[in-house]
């Protein structure tokens, strides 16, 4: 690369300098300090490059192996499936109230028959289910939050590490 191609120059230059009378020598000399301190700048850059690879490769596997980004992301999922099954739950609860809603035999004190009592009672245990669950949800979403504040920072320090 640009390294390799520094180097020969250099060589070039310091064989130049070798074979030129004394009064050209001064320009040689001074062609050969300006390669070999671009060899020593590229050698620098390529250091730094590799320098800023390796923190990167070394915060990704922080990332990876960092449990409660996957516990969240996992929980995030858990939530998500539990609201599913519950919604459908509700759906089939009250369209089994509204084919009885017309009523079998009606209670006297709310107008509803038996199994209307029980899909009432069943309901009531979703919604509150459901409350529990928005709970569950906001801690979720909070944690997510966190998360994305957390990939957004990497991002950010690998475009740094990448502009260097």
């Amino acid at each position: 690369g640009v390294l390799e191609q520094l180097t020969i120059a250099c060589s070039v230059e310091a064989m130049t300098l070798h074979s030129v009378g004394a009064a050209n020598q001064d320009v040689a000399a001074q062609k050969l300090h300006v390669k070999r301190q671009q060899c020593l700048d590229e050698h620098k850059r390529i250091v730094a490059a590799d320098n800023a690879c390796t923190q990167l490769n070394t915060r990704r596997l922080e990332l990876e192996n960092d449990t409660a980004f996957h516990e969240t992301r996992n929980e995030a999922v858990r939530v998500a499936k539990l609201n599913e099954k519950l919604q459908k739950e509700e759906q089939s609860e009250l369209a089994a109230m509204e084919v009885h809603r017309a009523g079998v035999k009606a209670c006297g004190a709310c107008g509803r028959c038996e199994h209307c009592h029980a899909v009432r009672q069943k309901l009531l245990g979703v919604q509150w289910r459901v409350e529990e669950l928005g709970d569950e949800r906001k801690g979720a979403k909070r944690e997510q939050e966190e998360m994305t504040r957390r990939l957004k920072q990497l991002a950010e320090e690998e475009a740094e590490l990448g502009q260097r």
